[in-house]
């Protein structure tokens, strides 16, 4: 099978893995190990020999290496779980980034248009306000000069009019209290 172990050139594939190498170095020793023993005529519940020592070392030092890889593994797999995890996060992230990116383009778009639009009514009405300041200008300059003409001319009929309530009041003061004072 496919090793799971990560070490410094990846995965293991055909177990060429440092773990591997020193396992299968630890089997080809104990078996020459046994082999010698058997050949000398030994059993393995004979005494402790130079031989069964490193025997035992190299046993020991492969339990200590699968122990290791064991714990290499778990490490490895808390560690790519992290990674999908926050991979899809990233992505998800990107994603939505770029969607956001495009509705807040296209309402940038939207805002612009909407403000020049306002900004060529404002100009329309700023220039329809000047327009109808200054015609307000004129009809004001066009008014005052017909109530300068208006007054002046109320004031020749005043006079004229005082002066006709004059010429009655000085005619009826001068006229005789009857007509028959005035003909005897």
């Amino acid at each position: 099978g496919v090793c799971r172990l990560p070490f410094a050139s990846g995965y293991c594939s055909s177990g060429q893995c440092s773990v591997h190498r020193v396992m299968a170095i630890v089997s080809k020793m104990r078996i020459a190990v046994l082999a010698a023993m058997v050949a000398a005529g030994m059993s393995q519940e004979a005494e402790v020999t130079p031989v069964s020592k490193v025997l035992d070392l190299l046993t020991s030092l492969k339990a200590d290496v699968e122990a290791e890889g064991k714990s290499e593994a778990a490490a490895y797999d808390k560690f790519s779980c992290w990674c999908r995890d926050a991979t899809k996060s990233k992505s998800d992230s990107i994603i939505s980034g770029r969607d956001n990116i495009q509705e807040l383009s296209a309402e940038i778009q939207e805002k612009t248009a909407q403000k020049e639009e306002s900004e060529a009514e404002l100009k329309d009405r700023q220039a329809k306000a000047e327009q109808m300041a200054a015609e307000l200008k004129d009809t004001e300059a066009r008014f005052e000069k017909a109530r300068a003409e208006y007054d002046a001319e109320a004031a020749d009929l005043s006079k004229a009019i005082r002066g006709l309530e004059n010429a009655i009041q000085a005619m009826e003061g001068s006229k005789p209290t009857s007509l028959l004072a005035i003909r005897s």
